[in-house]
């Protein structure tokens, strides 16, 4: 099987295990790659089905709240998102406009000059204020 998004190519192995209240299939590729389906008897004439995928080592911390961000973030644009208000309109439509359009990069800087310029304008205004009290 090839995939589409990453041309890598996997042979899965199939596993069939059979139990008198349970059967199980399992569906091993290679990179860890695992598929399994399994169902139970649960009594009398109920079933039910299980489905586990393992497509990676598990992920390490820092990853972890990397995603635990992102998924923070992507709550917040979705409230944003249902809320009616003008404001939320223009803050959805500047994100959608200007800021997700951006780079991370592209991001860190636009953050660090508009940082700049807000302590240039801070500077100026104490400049004028310094002139016209000591002045």
């Amino acid at each position: 099987m090839r995939y589409e998004r990453s041309e890598a190519e996997v042979v899965w192995r199939v596993i069939v295990e059979l139990d008198d209240d349970r059967a199980c299939v399992a569906f091993h590729g290679n990179e860890n790659r695992r598929i399994e389906l399994s169902w139970h008897a649960n009594g009398e004439g109920e079933l039910s089905f299980e489905q586990r995928e393992v497509f990676a080592e598990p992920l390490p911390p820092q990853r972890l709240a990397e995603l635990s961000l992102w998924f923070e973030a992507t709550v917040g644009y979705l409230a944003l998102a249902m809320r009616d208000d003008w404001r939320a309109r223009a803050s959805k439509w500047l994100l959608d406009r200007l800021w997700l359009k951006l780079s991370p990069t592209a991001r860190r800087v636009s953050l660090l000059v508009l940082a700049m310029e807000f302590l240039a304008f801070i500077l100026f205004v104490g400049v004028l204020l310094g002139e016209r009290w000591l002045g």
